[in-house]
């Protein structure tokens, strides 16, 4: 079983065996509203933790999404510039505001939550952590992002240069992100880099007290880490 597979299951089953327990706040405000058609659909989906999970790994930032139970329906909304979907009964949900021990941080027309975690944990418990939560691993993705990142790692390190783990991959040669999507591994721009390009060292963590550093490490040590997770900050 690939590391990919490996860590889907385990975040599957999470949802799986607590999706009883689980609010409407785990998803965020539910509205009755619709969907638009301008957002991505995707059928055959279970539950609505099912929904929540595939919206959170489709797309970094959604304005809602909604769920219909009785046609297996998920409908992921970043752009809400479509007419309504009607005609099935809708369970909509808005990204809820930054949650207990989440900091608000603005991004471009988006707001992220942040969450450091001094507890340490393997790569793949981390990432299981986050999901739970209703996000992932902080995507360092953009020099903004980097420098987001920064600021709030050097408060919480206090002067102590500390390891967290941030989201990756290793494919083959190539690094990326969970949805697939290439990490930019081509410049220093976004990340200053330390990589041994050792095969088994699958996985990224950022290192440093006031700066820090992207260096690759294998999946089984264990780190801090670093959860996120999107919301729109014209939705109140």
């Amino acid at each position: 079983m690939s590391n990919r597979m490996y860590y889907m299951l385990v975040v599957s089953n999470v949802f799986m065996c607590c999706e009883m327990l689980q609010t409407e706040s785990m998803y965020g405000e539910r509205y009755d509203l619709y969907p638009k058609t301008s957002c991505l659909t995707i059928n055959h989906i279970e539950t609505t933790a099912r929904c929540f999970l595939r919206c959170i790994n489709a797309m970094d930032g959604y304005q809602m999404f909604s769920y219909c139970k009785d046609y297996k329906v998920c409908m992921c909304c970043a752009d809400l510039s479509g007419s309504d979907v009607t005609g099935f009964n809708w369970q909509t949900y808005i990204p809820r505001r930054c949650g207990n021990g989440y900091v608000a941080y603005n991004y471009t027309d988006h707001q992220i939550c942040l969450k450091f975690v001094n507890n340490i944990a393997s790569y793949i418990e981390a990432s299981a952590q986050c999901q739970i939560e209703g996000g992932n691993l902080f995507k360092m993705d953009t020099k903004l992002k980097h420098d987001i990142l920064t600021e709030y790692l050097a408060a919480a390190a206090n002067g102590v240069s500390i390891d967290v783990w941030i989201q990756s991959e290793k494919v083959g040669t190539e690094w990326q992100f969970h949805d697939g999507s290439p990490m930019p591994m081509d410049t220093d721009d976004v990340c200053p880099r330390s990589l041994n390009d050792v095969p088994y060292e699958n996985r990224i963590r950022v290192r440093g007290s006031t700066s820090f550093r992207c260096m690759d490490q294998k999946e089984v040590m264990q780190y801090y880490f670093l959860c996120e997770y999107y919301r729109q900050s014209v939705i109140s």
